[in-house]
């Protein structure tokens, strides 16, 4: 089992909520039966069904959805899940990780937290500098021009 949030993660700001289609990128997935569950679009019957992206607290581990669809306790070493922001809303009140009915509580035995962070591809930082080359000349080729023909008026 695993997740994706592209939001910053905090001790204490409650749900981070998107309430636009486009914001709606979180996704939750299951290596064991391979599946990907992602939140539900705001055209479902109830829009705000897949609002709820993530809880934020100090005394919880990660939450994703109002479900939950998947909640981590705060030691670490449960879950439980009962599917209702992300996936097919058909198939609401099924676990996404073991797909009983009502998520019963699972034991967690490892737990991995990662941050990803942008970086730069080298191909793009050496098209800004040559774009920003190609600036500077056209800039100082139009600057001598112009001083060319003021001596020469």
């Amino acid at each position: 089992m695993g997740g994706y949030d592209p939001q910053s993660w905090a001790l204490n700001e409650a749900w981070h909520e998107t309430e636009r289609d486009w914001r709606r990128t979180a996704f939750l997935f299951n290596m064991t039966a391979p599946a990907v569950y992602r939140q539900i679009l705001s055209s479902y019957a109830l829009s705000s069904q897949g609002q709820r992206q993530t809880y934020n607290d100090a005394g919880v581990g990660p939450v994703f959805g109002a479900g939950p669809d998947l909640f981590v306790d705060d030691r670490l070493d449960g879950a439980l899940s009962w599917q209702l922001g992300y996936g097919n809303p058909a198939e609401e009140g099924l676990s996404i990780i073991d797909r009983t009915r009502g998520g019963e509580n699972v034991r967690v035995d490892a737990l991995e937290v990662f941050a990803i962070t942008p970086v730069p591809e080298p191909g793009a930082a050496a098209m800004l500098l040559a774009g920003v080359g190609v600036v500077l000349a056209r800039m100082r080729a139009s600057a001598q021009w112009g001083v060319t023909a003021q001596a020469s008026a």
